[in-house]
């Protein structure tokens, strides 16, 4: 019945050629049991929705059938994109594991599996329709690959290629730049960039006092360091965050500011500089506009700032 064939039939479709003819595209279809029984002539069609026009020197004057020659199936166009194949007197029967495979041509080009629609069908009248399991949901697994310069081109004058992994990873490559001053919040009063230098801090501890222990577990939390409360600094591979009284000058002239702070990145040291807890939150926020967290990787640095209030 239709369940058998729904269930056993193996659709295969792919394109062949876009190039041969300015109008059409050729395509082969390829029909084989899987089952244990035949498939045989009768009064069953397979129903499809086609984007294109199917054998359009025919169907365009005929539409109620086109006879595939050699093969004992015709193409039926319904309305729209609706076509069923059926076979016809001259079709053999296919046994297990025998395939029926034929070539035909639609209107314009086709260049992508999503140009061929899914959940074929098997009808009979007075049957209810049931979906060819091959064609069954979106993944569209009985399409053929579009590999060739002949399948994924639309004319001969198309200059498209597909990308190679390798293109594709430079077009989404995005250039690293130094930030420039107004791109950090607040805008730095100076600021000096090594370009295209960058320290890596991925095995860094952040190191302070007591008194910035908040404001060193915000830090830590977003750069994943660990933290030294009150313990020996070593020279290398330190994050500090320091009570200084850093002098900022604004047209020659020391701020007063409390807010005001220093960040300075070195090869292996970094050190945001304030008077007071204020001033080194600011400071982390600078450190981190000029931070690619996920690389864990500053940019050299050094920028004096000071919050106006």
């Amino acid at each position: 019945g239709l369940a058998y064939i729904a269930n056993n039939l193996d659709i295969h479709y792919e394109v062949l050629d876009n190039l041969e003819s300015a109008e059409t595209y050729r395509s082969r279809l390829t029909l084989t049991n899987r089952g244990t029984k035949e498939i045989r002539h009768g009064p069953w069609a397979i129903y499809f929705n086609f984007i294109r026009l199917i054998e359009p020197k025919h169907l365009l004057e005929n539409p109620s059938r086109y006879i595939i020659p050699n093969v004992g199936m015709k193409f039926v166009h319904i309305t729209g994109s609706l076509f069923k194949l059926e076979p016809v007197q001259g079709f053999r029967a296919l046994s297990f594991g025998k395939n029926l495979s034929f070539d035909f041509d639609s209107q314009y080009f086709s260049v992508a599996r999503t140009d061929v629609m899914a959940n074929w069908y098997i009808a009979s009248e007075g049957l209810k329709a049931v979906n060819v399991k091959m064609t069954s949901g979106e993944d569209l697994k009985f399409v053929g690959k579009f590999d060739t310069k002949e399948k994924w081109k639309r004319t001969k004058d198309d200059k498209y290629n597909p990308f190679t992994p390798a293109e594709r990873l430079k077009q989404i490559e995005v250039e690293t730049k130094k930030p420039e001053p107004g791109s950090i919040i607040p805008t730095p009063v100076e600021m000096k960039v090594e370009s295209g230098k960058y320290v890596n801090i991925n095995d860094w501890v952040i190191a302070t006092s007591a008194e910035y222990e908040n404001e060193a577990k915000y830090l830590g939390n977003k750069l994943k360091l660990s933290i030294g409360i009150n313990t020996a600094v070593t020279n290398t591979k330190i994050l500090r965050l320091l009570q200084e009284n850093v002098d900022v000058k604004i047209d020659g002239r020391s701020s007063t500011s409390k807010e005001r702070y220093q960040v300075d990145v070195k090869e292996n040291t970094i050190t945001i500089s304030a008077p007071e807890s204020s001033g080194i939150f600011y400071g982390i926020q600078s450190l981190l506009a000029v931070t690619n967290v996920e690389r864990k990787q500053v940019l050299m640095v050094s920028l004096f700032c000071h919050i106006v209030v």
